[in-house]
């Protein structure tokens, strides 16, 4: 009776089995409820500021290669096909709303806006398209528009770009935002806007064609569209009637 008594009193118990078990609150530091919100809450602020700082760095990247360009003082087309060097290595050109045709792939498109270089043959920095939405910035980018922007990219490496370091940039700025920098005289672009949200990411062509080879299925009438359950899908749609995309399933 002793030998239980002395055993208890150092932190074990033993059931009417004999079976041993150690008191688990012997010598563990329990988190009180208010310290363990307070670390809660540290731990959500912290999350916050680094997410809204990896999004400042972004934005940022994004405007920084766009404010050390110029405007380039040729059209696309004259600068591809430019037999000398212009400037220096280092000196980016802007170009804005060019058209630019996929000879591979049979598509075209106009671009909002890229920043090419010279250094021995034309290099595409960044690609940037930009969308305005009425209301509300996305949280994460759309897929199709990122999508666009590597449509882009591709038809200007079939072109003889180099693309082995492009990257592809989304900017999503609102309808009233864009309006209020074209009323202070600024523009649509308005380089040095904050207001905007912009996501960015690699070029991949491997991506960009396996994407593509789906659509041109589609395309060729190799197979029906398969249904989108995303209403907002339809209104952009040129083929459905009052703006509904007839294979929609929404």
């Amino acid at each position: 009776m002793s030998k239980f008594v002395q055993l208890t009193m150092n932190g074990s118990s033993v059931d009417s089995d004999y079976h041993w078990s150690r008191n688990l609150d012997y010598g563990v530091n329990r988190v009180e409820p208010v310290q363990g919100i307070l670390l809660l809450v540290i731990f959500l602020v912290g999350s916050f500021i680094l997410l809204y700082e990896r999004k400042e760095e972004t934005l940022n990247s994004v405007f920084r290669i766009i404010n050390r360009s110029i405007v380039a003082p040729w059209d696309l087309n004259t600068f591809l096909h430019l037999e000398f060097d212009p400037h220096e290595p280092d000196q980016s050109y802007m170009f804005a709303e060019e058209t630019i045709l996929s000879m591979g792939h049979r598509y075209a498109g106009r671009f909002d806006q890229a920043v090419l270089r010279f250094d021995g043959v034309p290099i595409l920095e960044i690609i940037i398209e930009r969308k305005f939405p009425v209301r509300n910035l996305p949280e994460i980018v759309r897929t199709e528009d990122m999508f666009q922007a590597g449509l882009y990219t591709l038809a200007l490496m079939e072109s003889g770009v180099s693309c082995s370091s492009t990257r592809l940039a989304v900017i999503y700025c609102t309808q009233e935002a864009a309006s209020n920098c074209v009323s202070v005289g600024k523009g649509v672009n308005c380089f040095e806007c904050r207001k905007g949200r912009a996501f960015q990411q690699e070029f991949n062509p491997k991506t960009v064609l396996k994407t593509l080879k789906k659509l041109d299925e589609i395309w060729l009438k190799r197979r029906e569209p398969m249904p989108s359950p995303e209403a907002g899908k339809c209104k952009a749609c040129p083929y459905g009637a009052n703006g509904v995309c007839g294979h929609s399933a929404a």
